[in-house]
């Protein structure tokens, strides 16, 4: 398997702080990103393990969508190719 790399930009009302709901995240499998709030937007930045790129950011999705911390994903931000 391959590392893929994206960020996950999330929309909605942090319904508990910043900290906790990094935890949150981590808890329930999100061990392979970087929880970040900048001005208000929030950010998950992977690092996943995956055959496809495809396979690392549905798996990502759905272990985001497993956490109520009142954030969802809004856009997938993809490395350029080179």
């Amino acid at each position: 398997m391959t590392i893929r790399t994206f960020t996950f930009v999330l929309s909605g009302s942090l319904t508990v702080g910043e900290e906790e709901a990094a935890n949150r995240l981590y808890a329930a499998g999100c061990d392979d990103a970087i929880f970040s709030a900048v001005n208000g937007k929030y950010f998950l930045d992977f690092d996943r393990e995956a055959t496809t790129l495809e396979e690392a950011v549905v798996s990502a999705k759905a272990d985001v969508e497993k956490v109520s911390i009142g954030l969802i994903v809004d856009i997938v931000v993809l490395p350029k190719e080179l």
